[in-house]
């Protein structure tokens, strides 16, 4: 007798046990399924809810430090946009600064963070038979606004004196410059007619991605390519910063930044100037409120190093003290702030040593290669979501 012929047997001599079995057996598959599925609605709205407060949350980091209340207001304006109501919030999103710093929240210097939390309600298919009819999930965010602490890539050699620059103001009221004037035109580089000490500032940066930020002694490559590509070098702050000799610098200067700007347009719009216009990177006219990068890549946008004071003799290094976003207008000759399209570009026949660079900070996000920390008087940031 065949196995098959056996089983057969066995099968129809207990067939009234079976259908008791598959009596058994039939709704408690079908529960299993139904409980899948509601685990599967559960975490599919959880998954929803998060990528909502997550979108918030970074919406309204956009605006720290400089705005808490419209932190909040931009990322409760985000959540609606996106079907998230208010009272689907237990709370309303909260700024505070939790992140970098623990000193007390009060202070709107030191506010780094948002968070968002959301509750959504989640149909239930097998817990009907249960009364009930759905379940509330949770989910909440927590995005951080910090400064850049290191740069490990594209930091262009120019180094911005804080006690000598008329780019900065004093916004503590303690007679004392700290940060810069966002959106106002400044000088960038003098060239040897301005410069007081010989130097001007240029930073002696690493050459190749193993080296030390800054050294001292002899410039490396020509530092027109530093200026063209930025350095491949990591730079913190706090890291010892070496100018550069003027005598060593100077021609390469003008064709450094001639070069850069030979690299436009990137971002050129409808005008077709063939310049890469402060509107067309950042999308609106200057300010001193944070700006989104909207056409990356510009060569007239790029970050550079700041300090506290140049050292008269270049061999005395100076901390750097944080990092900006400057964008290049040009260069004059005659000292004065350019003031149309026609002045931005140097007269390559005119004497290098009395030109002057011209642009202004930016607010504005830092490189993506940014670690963040505490934030400083920069206007760059770093945000991310830390829960």
């Amino acid at each position: 007798m065949s196995f098959a012929r056996l089983v057969w047997r066995l099968v129809r001599g207990q067939r009234g046990q079976n259908l008791i079995m598959l009596a058994v057996l039939i709704p408690a598959f079908f529960a299993l399924i139904a409980g899948i599925v509601d685990v599967g609605l559960l975490l599919g709205e959880r998954t929803a809810a998060q990528k909502d407060v997550d979108a918030a949350a970074l919406a309204g980091a956009q605006q720290l430090p400089e705005d808490p209340g419209g932190a909040v207001a931009d990322a409760i304006e985000w959540a609606d946009r996106n079907g998230v109501q208010q009272d689907e919030m237990p709370h309303a999103p909260f700024t505070d600064s939790t992140c970098y710093s623990d000193m007390p929240g009060d202070d709107p210097a030191l506010i780094d963070s948002i968070t968002v939390d959301a509750e959504a309600a989640a149909g239930m298919w097998m817990g009907r038979f249960f009364d009930v009819f759905s379940v509330n999930v949770g989910a909440h965010a927590k995005a951080c606004v910090g400064s850049p602490q290191s740069i490990s890539e594209g930091l262009r050699p120019f180094e911005v004196v804080i006690k000598d620059s008329p780019c900065f103001e004093d916004t503590d009221g303690d007679g004392e410059r700290d940060s810069p004037l966002f959106g106002s035109i400044c000088p960038l580089d003098y060239g040897a007619g301005d410069s007081t000490h010989g130097q001007f500032g240029l930073v002696n940066l690493g050459d190749e991605a193993d080296d030390p930020c800054s050294w001292q002694g002899a410039v490396g490559k020509d530092i027109s390519e530093k200026i063209i590509y930025g350095t491949p070098a990591l730079c913190r702050k706090d890291d010892p910063v070496y100018t550069a000799p003027g005598n060593k610098v100077g021609p390469d200067t003008f064709k450094g930044i001639r070069d850069l700007l030979a690299l436009e347009p990137v971002c050129d719009g409808a005008d077709e100037n063939k310049i890469d216009d402060f509107e067309e990177i950042f999308g609106q006219p200057p300010s001193d409120q944070p700006l989104d990068i909207i056409c990356q890549g510009s060569p007239r946008f790029i970050y550079v190093i700041v300090v506290e004071e140049m050292q008269e003799s270049h061999p005395n290094p100076e901390p750097l003290e944080y990092f900006g976003g400057f964008y290049i207008l040009g260069c004059t000759i005659d000292g004065a702030p350019p003031d149309s399209h026609d002045e931005r570009m140097c007269d390559p026949g005119g004497p290098w040593g009395q030109r002057t660079f011209w642009g202004m900070f930016v607010r504005t996000k830092a490189p993506p290669n940014s670690s963040g920390g505490p934030l400083d008087p920069g206007g760059l940031r770093v945000i991310s979501l830390v829960e």
